[in-house]
């Protein structure tokens, strides 16, 4: 029988705060420092770990989105339109955007797309460009802080939405 990640990840969080945190020297502050982000690491991904997959899937549809809407608007010269017709050819790879090989081809000809506008792209093109980049921005960073939230960092953590909310607007 395979042990589940949850299992893994407490096992893991025992054996550090039992065996390893006991075993480190009182002196040596780095290394109790990093056993403790270590705990705290896996206490975090066994919270996020029922929505690990669905987040991971709404920032890949996000990133896609935004892919989408630079290459329907994409209007300039000649590396406009080639760095246009390269991120096209992403979109339509048939790869899903969940891999990391995939979200990174993708993320580079976005970022292609990006450097070429601002060679030779068309002013109303590259306005949309921007306003399709901060919204897909403020969308990605608000599904992130949401997702971290629990850590306990956000300031304004208490205002924030909660996942299943956020999950549920976004399906």
């Amino acid at each position: 029988m395979m042990p589940s990640i949850e299992l893994r990840l407490a096992t893991m969080r025992r054996a550090l705060n039992e065996v390893i945190l006991p075993a480190i020297a009182a002196d040596n502050a780095l290394a109790r420092e990093q056993a403790q982000l270590l705990v705290a690491h896996l206490d975090l991904m066994a919270v996020q770990l029922a929505e690990a997959a669905t987040v991971d899937a709404m920032i890949a549809r996000g990133t896609e989105t935004l892919a989408s809407g630079l290459v329907a608007r994409a209007a300039g010269g000649v590396h406009t339109q080639a760095a246009a017709h390269a991120l096209r050819a992403q979109l339509n790879d048939g790869r899903p955007c969940t891999s990391t090989a995939r979200r990174a081809a993708l993320a580079a000809a976005i970022d292609a797309l990006l450097g070429a506008l601002a060679l030779d792209g068309e002013t109303a093109c590259r306005h949309a460009a921007h306003d399709l980049i901060v919204e897909h921005a403020l969308r990605d960073g608000m599904v992130e802080r949401v997702f971290f939230a629990s850590n306990g960092l956000d300031p304004e953590r208490a205002e924030l939405p909660s996942l299943a909310n956020l999950l549920a607007l976004t399906r």
